[in-house]
C-alpha cells in the first residue's frame, strides 16, 4: 500500500509549484525587475549578475523578466488548448458512451480518422492553414487533441454504465443528465483529473516545441519556446539564454507531473498515457 505521507508530499509539491506558476502568470509585469521588451544594445549578451540575475539576450533584454512575463503566454497557450480539447472531447465522449450503437460507431469512426494522423503533423497543418499566432496554435492543438479525450471518456462511461446502481438508475427512468451528474461523473472524475494533470505537463512541451518552430506567440512577445528559438545562435557564447527557458519548461512539467502522480496514488488510478502528446 502506498504511503499516505509520500502521496501528500507529491500533491503538496506539485500543487505548490503549480500555484507559483499561476501567480507568476497573473502578476508577471508587476514582479518582473525590468521591462521585458526594452532593447538596449549596450547591455547585449551580459552574463548573469546582481542586476540581471539570468543575464541579457542578444538585444540587451532582461532574460529573467522575459521568463516571468512569458509564463503567461506559455501557460495560457497550454491551458487554452487543453480546455478546447477537453470540452470538445468530454462532450463527445459522453454522447458516444450514452448514445445508440449506430451513433457510437459513427463517432468512434470519426475519432479513428483523427487519431490516424500523427498529432504534431496534424497540428502543424491546422496551424499553418490559419497562420502563425497564439489563437491559431490554441485552435490547432485543441482540434488535433479532442479525439483522444473523446475515446478516453467514452471508455470510462461505458465501464461506469456496467455498474448495478447505474442500471438501476436507468430502470427508474432517470434522464441522461441525472445519470451523468449523480452516478457516472463521480466514477470517472478521479482518473479524469489525473489524466488532465499529467497531460498538461506534456501539453506545455508541445506548445513550446511548436512556438520554437514559429507557430505560436510572435516576437517580440516573450514565450519560452520562442526564447529557445532566439537563443539557438548563442549556444556557445551565451548558454544562459538556453538554460533559462529550458528550466522554466522543465519545472512546469515537473509541477504538473508531481501533482498528477500524487493524485494517481491518492485515487488509486492505474497509469494513464496520452499517445498523442
Amino acid at each position: 500500500m502506498n504511503d499516505p505521507k509520500q502521496i501528500n508530499r507529491l500533491i503538496l509539491s506539485g500543487g505548490f509549484l503549480s500555484l507559483i506558476l499561476l501567480f507568476t502568470a497573473l502578476t508577471g509585469e508587476k514582479t518582473a525587475p525590468h521591462d521585458p521588451l526594452s532593447i538596449n544594445l549596450e547591455y547585449r549578451l551580459l552574463p548573469p549578475s546582481s542586476e540581471y540575475l539570468l543575464g541579457t539576450d542578444h538585444l540587451g533584454r532582461c532574460v529573467l523578466s522575459r521568463i516571468i512575463c512569458g509564463t503567461r503566454n506559455s501557460l495560457a497557450s497550454a491551458f487554452g488548448a487543453m480546455s478546447l480539447a477537453l470540452i470538445t472531447g468530454i462532450s463527445i465522449g459522453f454522447v458516444s458512451g450514452l448514445a445508440s450503437r449506430k451513433t457510437d460507431t459513427l463517432i468512434m469512426g470519426i475519432c479513428d480518422v483523427v487519431l490516424a494522423f500523427p498529432f504534431l503533423i496534424l497540428v502543424l497543418v491546422l496551424t499553418g492553414m490559419m497562420g502563425p499566432s497564439l489563437k491559431s496554435l490554441i485552435i490547432g492543438v485543441g482540434i488535433a487533441g479532442w479525439a483522444w479525450w473523446a475515446r478516453f471518456v467514452r471508455g470510462m462511461v461505458l465501464n461506469a454504465e456496467e455498474k448495478d446502481f447505474v442500471r438501476q438508475g436507468k430502470a427508474m427512468g432517470l434522464s441522461h443528465i441525472s445519470l451523468i451528474l449523480r452516478y457516472i461523473l463521480p466514477q470517472i472524475l478521479p482518473p479524469l483529473l489525473v489524466s488532465i494533470s499529467l497531460t498538461t505537463g506534456r501539453m506545455i512541451v508541445v506548445i513550446s516545441s511548436l512556438s520554437y518552430l514559429g507557430l505560436g506567440v510572435q516576437p517580440p512577445a516573450p514565450e519560452w519556446g520562442t526564447m529557445l528559438k532566439e537563443s539557438r545562435l548563442y549556444l556557445s557564447s551565451a548558454p544562459w539564454l538556453v538554460i533559462a527557458p529550458g528550466m522554466a519548461v522543465s519545472l512546469s512539467v515537473l509541477a504538473f507531473n508531481l501533482l498528477g502522480e500524487g493524485l494517481k496514488d491518492y485515487f488509486q488510478v492505474r497509469p494513464i498515457y496520452d499517445k498523442n502528446t
